[in-house]
């Protein structure tokens, strides 16, 4: 196992915790893509999901719309920070030069309805 990474186990379930983050890398072959340009360069983002730490390191720069819709609890701000630092994380994201629009509050239905009306308007 990586020396930079240690697991222990929370609430029944595994976690990873990266000591220094300045080492993070991203996977899957993506470091390959972003050398060849592929960075996400002038592509707008939406992150359907949970409140985000809209000044999160990796993206807080980049956040261009915050919006909450119905009601949230901001208290909870794990899985939308999480899920945006995986998709447009500038370290290891899939695309790290991306622009972000967050709207969170939305129940599953209403996202649904959402992106169909997004795809729409193309």
């Amino acid at each position: 196992m990586n020396r930079n990474i240690s697991e222990i186990s929370k609430a029944g379930q595994k976690v990873m915790i990266v000591k220094d983050t300045s080492v993070v890398v991203p996977g899957l072959g993506l470091s390959a893509l972003h050398e060849q340009g592929y960075t996400g360069k002038v592509v707008n983002v939406a992150v359907i999901d949970g409140p985000l730490r809209a000044e999160h390191e990796e993206f807080g720069d980049r956040l261009a719309h915050y919006e909450t819709i119905g009601s949230v609890n901001e208290a909870d701000l794990y899985h939308g920070t999480t899920v945006a630092s995986v998709f447009v994380g500038s370290r290891c994201g899939v695309v790290p030069d991306s622009i972000i629009t967050n709207k969170h509050g939305l129940n599953v239905i209403d996202a649904a309805l959402l992106v169909r009306l997004a795809w729409q308007d193309r």
